[in-house]
C-alpha cells in the first residue's frame, strides 16, 4: 500500500464521518477523545472539556486514523533494510514534502523535524547567522513569552533581540 493511498483513504474516511455528524458537534468530533466522559463528584458523568493544551493537545481524528492505518508498518527510519523500514522511511520523508508544501516552501528548502517546540527553538537560536561576531538577524519577543521560549535566546547578543512591550489598555 502506498503512502498516498494510506493518506487519501484516511482523509476521505474522516471527511465522510464529519459530514454525518450534527453541525454543533463537528468541531469537537474532529478531536480524538471528544466523546470522553468525566465523573462528577455528586455522581454521574459530563462531557470532558480539555483546556490544557499548553504542553500537549489531543490528536485530530484524521491524524489518529492515519496513525492506526500505518502502525502495522512502523519500523526504524533510515536504519533498516526490511520491508516495514522502507515503508516507514518513505512515509517519514514524504511528510517533509507535505509540510514543505503546506508552508509554501520551495523544493530546495529543508524541513527539519524535532521532538518539540522547545527543541526547535534551541536549534533555531543556535543557527542564526553571525557576521563579524554579530548576529545578522533579529529576534522579536514579547515580555509574556513562556520561559522555555526565552531561554534559548540568552546566548544571543542583546543587539539581535528586539523586546516588544505590551500595549497598554486605556
Amino acid at each position: 500500500m502506498s503512502t498516498a493511498t494510506i493518506t487519501s483513504t484516511a482523509l476521505s474516511q474522516h471527511h465522510e464521518t464529519a459530514q454525518q455528524l450534527p453541525r454543533a458537534s463537528r468541531p469537537l468530533a474532529a478531536v480524538t477523545g471528544a466523546e470522553l466522559q468525566a465523573p462528577l463528584i455528586q455522581g454521574g458523568h459530563i462531557r470532558y472539556a480539555n483546556l490544557d493544551y499548553g504542553a500537549s493537545a489531543p490528536a485530530l481524528t484524521v491524524v489518529s486514523a492515519y496513525l492506526n492505518e500505518i502502525l502495522p508498518y512502523y519500523a526504524s527510519v533510515h536504519r533498516g533494510a526490511g520491508y516495514a523500514s522502507q515503508i516507514s522511511t518513505s512515509v517519514y520523508e514524504n511528510a517533509r514534502n507535505i509540510v514543505r508544501d503546506f508552508v509554501g516552501g520551495r523544493p530546495d528548502d529543508s524541513v527539519i523535524f524535532t521532538r518539540n517546540t522547545t527543541d526547535s527553538l534551541n536549534l533555531l537560536a543556535g543557527c542564526l547567522p553571525v557576521t563579524d561576531g554579530k548576529h545578522t538577524d533579529e529576534v522579536l519577543y514579547l515580555d509574556i513569552e513562556h520561559h522555555a521560549n526565552l531561554l534559548p535566546w540568552q546566548g544571543v547578543p542583546t543587539e539581535a533581540l528586539l523586546p516588544r512591550k505590551p500595549c497598554r489598555r486605556p
